[in-house]
């Protein structure tokens, strides 16, 4: 959970190889999206961008999964993951699940819940040199919508 906001934000999902295709994912996920909404929360989950880098076919699979589940964008919002290792980041998607209350939310809310992840789960500053470079691109509203 990102402190004192609606949010809770899923970073990593992964189906063992073997397993896949057989509904336990969508399973989970529409578990875990019950027991957010009961609690009028939301799930924020970082998807690789489909549009970059290799793996575009596998990336686009996953960000389909979550669009079948309902899954909303957050439309024109740069995103980049603190590198985990190495000194790359990665260009990443930010999407809602369950179905946002509005179709559009407040950047300044947006900015708040990716400073928030920078630091409650990435560790990193309040003035990260990395998120300087794409934070203030946020728009005033973030449209929500379908993923690409």
């Amino acid at each position: 959970p990102l402190k004192s906001t609606d949010f809770i934000l899923l970073t990593y999902l992964g189906t063992q190889e073997s397993f896949r295709g057989q509904g336990i994912g969508t399973e989970f996920i529409k578990y875990i999206v019950d027991v957010v909404s009961h609690d009028q929360k939301y799930l924020l989950l970082e998807v690789e961008n489909p549009a970059r880098g290799s793996e575009r076919e596998k990336k686009s699979r996953r960000m389909k999964f979550y669009q079948k589940l309902g899954a909303r964008e957050l439309k024109n919002v740069d995103y980049l993951l603190p590198p985990l290792s190495g000194d790359v980041p990665s260009e990443m998607k930010l999407i809602i699940l369950p179905k946002y209350s509005d179709s559009l939310i407040k950047g300044n809310l947006v900015k708040q819940l990716i400073r928030q992840i920078y630091q409650e789960v990435y560790s990193r500053s309040e003035d990260d040199q990395l998120l300087m470079t794409f934070i203030e691109t946020i728009p005033a509203s973030v449209e929500l919508i379908l993923p690409e």
